[in-house]
């Protein structure tokens, strides 16, 4: 497993995530659509913030444990890896 991540899917779907809450922002017949924007929003920061740690060699996955899945860094934690860069 790749501990660090790939870089170029992290960043592709960042973008990704970016503009589905650009796009779900200007329909204004969606319901719930601020909270979609904000949701996304979020998502696709994190996302980023976690390609630039990947392309630095930066772990992207917390210590794993045993009988549990891997976690991937929050974003708060993944803000603080990233911050350097």
């Amino acid at each position: 497993m790749n501990l660090q991540g790939a870089y170029t899917i992290l960043r592709n779907n960042s973008k990704a995530a970016m503009l589905a809450a650009i796009e779900i922002y200007n329909k204004p017949q969606i319901a719930y659509r601020d909270e979609c924007f904000s949701i996304l929003l979020v998502n696709a920061w994190e996302l980023l913030l976690k390609a630039v740690s990947s392309k630095n060699g930066r772990r992207i996955f917390y210590p794993k444990k045993i009988n549990q899945p891997y976690r991937t860094l929050s974003i708060i934690d993944a803000l603080s890896k990233a911050k350097n860069y």
